[in-house]
């Protein structure tokens, strides 16, 4: 990621676990947080309801500016909608 310009593009070549390792090491060189074996309790937001953080399974609140995660560890509040068959739902689902 980043090595041929600014862009979040990756090409696997030897299976898809080659996409966790590169955001597990992106996440790191820029200072992320990659949370792995911990659901998402509750997701705090700011006064202009953008995600300002979040309270772990564990009960750890994590701060952060964006999350990223599948709705398959997302609490039954924060479930998206059902797809309608518009493809380009499916790609912003997990983006806030």
């Amino acid at each position: 990621v980043g090595k041929y310009g600014p862009t979040a593009f990756l090409f696997n070549m030897y299976g898809v676990a080659e996409v966790p390792q590169a955001f597990a090491r992106v996440c790191a060189i820029y200072g992320g947080t990659y949370v792995l074996r911990r659901g998402i309790k509750t997701i705090t937001t700011d006064e202009h309801g953008h995600v300002a953080g979040l309270v772990c399974t564990a009960g750890q609140e994590l701060k952060c500016r964006h999350l990223v995660a599948t709705k398959k560890y997302l609490p039954s509040q924060y479930q998206p909608p059902p797809c309608t068959g518009d493809a380009r739902g499916d790609a912003k689902e997990g983006l806030w």
